[in-house]
């Protein structure tokens, strides 16, 4: 089990890629809301004092709701690797997914080379009815690199 220092530390590091993902994609043109976390004061009258608790802020899953043109992207950011957990979170709530909508899933991917690369950003896109998740592009040095088969649509994207 981790210790709080460790937990922490991972915490912090989710949300600086998290804004890091929020600023790749405003410098794209897309408009972004994201949703970080926040603190809220507690009064507790038995020890005369304010503690401060921290909330989520996800919505449907999604750390980050991304919108160009006439899409809409829902995409949870992870500083891990658990692919399958982070599907499963989106399959809570997204039974069915409007036209234009899409789910997305923003991996940090740090240990070790991929490919050749040592630092590199894995962004998958989930299949709206198998919910499998599908390795759509890697964003390395800030640019974009697709898959050597990926479809028209998808090089659309960014």
């Amino acid at each position: 089990m981790e210790d709080k220092k460790t937990r922490a530390s991972n915490r912090k590091k989710g949300l600086l890629f998290q804004k890091w993902c929020e600023k790749w994609l405003i410098e794209r043109g897309f408009i972004v809301r994201n949703f970080l976390p926040t603190a809220k004061a507690v009064f507790i009258p038995n020890l005369n004092r304010t503690l401060w608790i921290s909330q989520d802020n996800d919505c449907f899953a999604s750390d980050l709701v991304a919108r160009k043109d006439s899409r809409v992207y829902w995409i949870q950011v992870s500083h891990g690797t658990a692919v399958t957990k982070r599907v499963e979170d989106f399959k809570k709530y997204f039974t069915f997914l409007l036209p234009g909508e899409e789910l997305m899933l923003w991996l940090k991917r740090q240990k070790g080379q991929i490919d050749g690369y040592k630092d590199c950003v894995s962004v998958y896109i989930i299949d709206r009815v198998s919910f499998e998740a599908k390795e759509m592009v890697r964003i390395v040095r800030r640019e974009a690199i697709y898959r050597e088969d990926a479809l028209e649509s998808e090089m659309n994207v960014f």
